[in-house]
């Protein structure tokens, strides 16, 4: 339960309550996140179990990029908490940031967006076969549709790559004009 002031109340033994910062809590879900790399890391790295093999296997460098986001969203939210920048629901730092943070925390936001377009991208564009499904539930419809084409994926995610250079264009110019304001 948050107090009001700064600080989580958690209920501890015997009643009595432990006051945590607000900070320690959100870099703790930060550290938790960015540790969400490690299962696509080690599956890429052939350490860790996974299905069989299929003729149609995505390369391995996709699930690097995968555990990448994981660990570059982390890693940004306790760059930001740290900062003292949690409470800033436009995503920057405070202005109070030394430079270096926050050239170091563009390079987080802009690795994460570029991440994710050629992830996007690989799916809509990449050599060999997609499969799709497609499952939607409202009340007591419900559709599933297996194997609902390639196509259809292949556009689905085209757009999303689309729009996802899009953004990582936009975020490079909102860092350019940041970093380089015109006098």
């Amino acid at each position: 339960m948050f107090t009001g002031s700064g600080a989580w109340s958690i209920g501890g033994q015997n009643g009595r309550t432990m006051a945590t910062s607000r900070k320690t809590v959100i870099a703790t879900v930060a550290l938790t996140w960015a540790l969400g790399c490690i299962p696509p890391w080690l599956a890429a790295s052939g350490l860790l179990p996974h299905g069989p093999a299929s003729s149609d296997q995505a390369p391995v460098w996709l699930a690097w990029i995968f555990g990448l986001v994981f660990f570059l969203a982390g890693l940004a939210v306790i760059v930001k908490t740290l900062a003292g920048g949690e409470l800033d629901a436009g995503g920057g730092l405070p202005l109070t940031a030394p430079r270096a943070v926050r050239a170091a925390y563009d390079v987080i936001v802009t690795a994460i967006v570029v991440s994710l377009a050629t992830l996007f991208s690989w799916v809509a564009f990449g050599a060999g076969a997609r499969h799709f499904s497609v499952y939607a539930e409202g009340g007591v419809n419900s559709v599933s549709l297996d194997g609902s084409g390639e196509m259809s994926g292949r556009v689905a995610f085209g757009l999303a790559a689309i729009l996802g250079w899009v953004i990582v264009c936009s975020v490079m110019v909102s860092i350019a004009r940041r970093w380089f304001p015109r006098r």
